[in-house]
């Protein structure tokens, strides 16, 4: 999702040039944000049945 340059750690550079930084930092810092993000498609799915 990021692809840093070092495979070993992420920097903010690799977040702010992925423009993935803030569903990477959701997921790792907030519960909810990582659960909503395992769980997009059937939130996807469950909106559009409604």
């Amino acid at each position: 999702m990021v692809k840093p340059k070092d495979p070993f750690k992420i920097t903010l550079q690799d977040l702010v040039n992925s423009c993935q930084g803030d569903t990477v930092s959701s997921i790792l810092i907030d519960l909810n944000g990582f659960w909503t993000y395992e769980n997009r498609e059937v939130l996807v799915t469950n909106d559009s049945d409604s």
